[in-house]
């Protein structure tokens, strides 16, 4: 008779929450101000999600579904990043618009921008607003403005990781000066720890530490006054 089980998953907690810390630590040692936000989108398996609140990462959701989530873990709202739809419903979240439409949608709350920006990774991503935009986007909704956002896919290399943080960071000092804004956030797609034969797969993997010293480190040297910008990843 055949196995009439479901597939299933098998989650190894204790591999999990020292790959947390290793990266977390590897980040925030060289800029302090460094913090996790968690994609509930990647695998909101409740357990997992009170794991990520429980070492203090935030919550990085799209959906009213994936934000009733976080409310019930008992995240507050100024610790769950929110980049789906309807933003407007989300008033004390912190809210990364993706278009010059969205920005007239929030208008009485504070946000921060989505820049679609080219790192060379080929092609143009339809969400966030692009660089020519952007003048237009600080006149209409001006100090409201909190924070920059960029999430990039198929650009896990080293060098796609320092464009994007160096052009987060010219982006930073041309609307907000010397200071930066409240946030910076990098989005995500770096390469995870793995062993050698998996490694063989790709052409170059860096480690936690060659992200962090390229990405971190640009940060630290960047913003060495004693107010300092949030960088998520």
């Amino acid at each position: 008779m055949r196995d009439s089980l479901s597939p299933y998953y098998i989650f190894k907690e204790k591999d999990f929450i020292e790959n947390y810390k290793i990266f977390y630590r590897t980040f925030s040692d060289i800029y302090p101000e460094y913090h996790i936000a968690y994609s509930y989108k990647t695998n909101y398996t409740p357990y997992i999600c009170k794991l990520i609140k429980q070492l203090g990462g935030y919550a990085e959701v799209v959906s009213e579904m994936e934000y009733n989530l976080a409310k019930k873990i008992g995240y507050d709202d100024n610790h769950i990043i929110f980049n789906g739809p309807c933003k407007e419903i989300y008033p004390d979240c912190l809210l990364n618009v993706d278009s010059i439409s969205e920005i007239e949608k929030t208008k009485d709350h504070k946000i921060g921008l989505r820049v679609n920006i080219d790192v060379g990774q080929n092609f143009v991503s339809r969400f966030g607003i692009d660089e020519a935009e952007l003048d237009k986007a600080f006149e209409i909704a001006g100090d409201r403005i909190v924070g920059l956002h960029c999430h990039i896919s198929q650009a896990r290399s080293l060098k796609a990781w320092e464009k994007r943080a160096e052009t987060m960071l010219r982006i930073a000092d041309r609307y907000f000066g010397e200071e930066g804004p409240e946030y910076i956030d990098l989005g995500s797609g770096m390469y995870g720890m793995m062993n050698e034969t998996l490694k063989e797969q790709f052409s170059d993997v860096p480690s936690y530490k060659d992200y962090a010293e390229t990405v971190a480190g640009m940060f630290a040297k960047h913003y060495t006054g004693s107010k300092k910008p949030k960088l998520f990843t």
